[in-house]
């Protein structure tokens, strides 16, 4: 039995089912760097740090922080959040976005 559940744990990857939630994840950090001064760079969190939150209607409301840098090297760090969902074409929409101090 051990010996079946090492072949099935091998066979496995964890990796692959999160795909989908890391596409999500960079729509949402596009979405927010679009709202934000050209001028700036941006740094966000990992997939790891970002909150995720499935809704209805297949919605996504994310959430996590960046941090907004200036030419001169100077860091702020911002929490966002966001909803993304498909619009009527068929790609990632964001709305409700916004980025605020922390």
């Amino acid at each position: 039995m051990l010996i079946a559940a090492g072949f099935v744990l091998a066979r496995s990857s964890p990796v692959a089912a999160d795909d989908w939630r890391k596409e999500i994840i960079i729509a949402g950090q596009q979405a927010v760097r679009n709202t934000i001064r050209e001028e700036l760079r941006t740094s966000f969190a990992g997939v790891e740090e970002t909150q995720f939150e499935e809704l209805a209607g297949a919605k996504y409301q994310l959430g996590g922080w960046v941090d907004l840098i200036t030419e001169q090297g100077q860091i702020s760090r911002q929490h966002f959040s966001c909803i993304i969902f498909h619009d009527d074409n068929g790609d990632w929409a964001a709305k409700d976005i916004v980025v605020m101090p922390q």
